[in-house]
């Protein structure tokens, strides 16, 4: 099977389905020393590839300056992961995606708008000019019960 551009073939329909119900993710990066960082982020999946826009910060004007984006400029092998917790232990589990992340200036892209379908609160912000970072996974480690 040819792959089309930008399309990556990792993701199976399961973990698509898994990640379209996260309404979480959380993203790990690490500076050259491998310093790690981990926050959390709103995305979205599409053609295999995980989408997050980087939103205006009120105390930060310059995105350079966020810790994650000089992370990704340096190091751009990243780490996404969305879990389910659950008191009854047969039913968590997590999704590990291991990748490359880069930034991506497209102004009002199908991912801004996705983004917006996806998370409300983005409806009501200005994103659609804001920088997108692109996760294109590499490895992907599916653990627990997702049935």
């Amino acid at each position: 099977m040819v792959s089309q551009p930008g399309k990556n073939n990792l993701l199976t329909n399961d973990q698509r389905n898994l990640l379209e119900s996260a309404q979480i993710g959380h993203l790990a990066t690490s500076d050259t020393d491998g310093n790690p960082r981990i926050i959390p982020i709103c995305f979205v999946e599409f053609s295999g590839n995980i989408y997050s826009v980087i939103d205006k910060k009120p105390k930060i004007s310059n995105i350079n300056k966020l810790k994650r984006v000089q992370n990704i400029l340096v190091n751009s092998s990243v780490s996404f992961l969305v879990d389910h917790y659950d008191n009854d232990w047969r039913y968590i589990w997590y999704l590990q995606i291991n990748g490359e992340a880069s930034l991506i200036q497209k102004p009002a892209s199908l991912m801004h708008y996705k983004l917006i379908d996806k998370y409300l609160p983005y409806s009501d912000m200005d994103i659609i000019n804001q920088p997108l970072i692109r996760i294109i996974p590499e490895t992907i480690n599916l653990w627990g019960n997702t049935k």
